[in-house]
């Protein structure tokens, strides 16, 4: 289902399909004439919801149950695994754009290897969900400074205030060679996250830093994100 939601596909199916699964803002479901569709979460509304949490477990027939079945033997959803252990933090746009592979199939193997606990999804905001293999490497405040530090901008404040905390929005404006006004704003960013957190001083002058509880997860960030 694609945001204006209109139907991307519908699938026959060998087998009678019952049951529902969301995954960020689609929801997958069978009906009683063995089709498997696709559906904006948003327009279905809490029964649907509801009925999504009720039948979770329930959601492994048909073209799925068929597809976990042979989870390892797909090169496609491989492929894309891989991609994840080797870019964690990745989009689904990232995914299709980097493997040349279709959107529609990139969301329909990162469905099944999330049904199976391979990879667990990330929001850090409203623009992208971001991958990461379920693994046990990343906690979720890992999960959040790489998020984050895939916006190239927030990346680069974070970059300088690990080497020189307690700058003002014009020194780091400056620093980074950027207008105040955006630099500002992807400040007010980071601190609604909790990631920065900004100081008033004894002259009046406001700077910012990197939250202590951040600071060890902002130094593994960057040095995976620089390789």
């Amino acid at each position: 289902m694609d945001r204006d939601g209109r139907i991307i596909w519908a699938r026959d199916t060998d087998t009678r399909v019952v049951g529902i699964q969301e995954l960020n803002g689609t929801v997958l479901f069978g009906s009683g004439n063995s089709k498997v569709s696709a559906m904006n979460a948003g327009l279905i509304g809490g029964a649907i919801a509801a009925a999504s949490y009720l039948f979770y477990r329930f959601f492994f027939f048909g073209a799925v149950a068929r597809a976990r079945a042979r989870l390892d033997s797909n090169r496609n959803r491989n492929r894309v695994l891989e991609y994840i252990r080797k870019n964690p933090g990745a989009s689904m746009f990232e995914i299709a754009r980097d493997l040349s592979i279709n959107m529609g199939t990139v969301r329909y193997h990162l469905l099944i290897l999330s049904m199976n606990h391979r990879i667990v999804p990330f929001r850090a905001d409203e623009k992208y969900v971001r991958y990461f293999t379920n693994a046990g490497s990343y906690g979720p405040e890992d999960q959040l400074m790489i998020s984050l530090m895939r916006r190239e901008p927030l990346k680069k404040i974070l970059a300088v205030l690990q080497e020189r905390p307690g700058l003002s929005n014009l020194e780091l404006s400056r620093a980074l060679d950027a207008h105040e006004s955006s630099t500002m704003r992807n400040i007010k960013a980071l601190i609604e996250k909790g990631v920065v957190n900004r100081s008033l001083q004894p002259d009046g002058k406001i700077t910012y830093s990197i939250n202590s509880k951040f600071c060890a997860q902002a130094h593994s960030a960057l040095k995976l994100l620089d390789k």
